[in-house]
């Protein structure tokens, strides 16, 4: 298993799209967090389970779909770091 670690922005797109959804639904912001956190435990047993990002040449850049968001990490030597999470209408030119 590989550890996974959030950067402050990840967490910081995390909490802003779950206080989003939850405007409308608390219910649905629970289950949408939870579903991200699924992905976690994910990628901690398989880093390459994502696709590569196509906006970017790097094959350690990739991402996993969430519902409509996309959880963008990168995969390292020794630990998967969680970058952003993105609209998948969003534009990702840099992270």
């Amino acid at each position: 298993m590989t550890k996974v670690f959030w950067t402050a922005k990840s967490q910081l797109r995390v909490k802003e799209i779950g206080d989003y959804i939850a405007f409308d639904s608390p219910q649905a912001a629970l289950k949408w967090v939870d579903a991200i956190l699924e992905k976690e435990a994910l990628m901690s047993a398989n880093p390459l389970i994502g696709r590569i990002v196509p906006e970017f040449d790097n094959k350690n850049i990739r991402e996993l779909i969430v519902k409509n968001f996309r959880l963008i990490y990168e995969v390292k030597a020794s630990k998967i770091e969680v970058l952003t999470v993105k609209h998948c209408k969003e534009n990702i030119k840099k992270i």
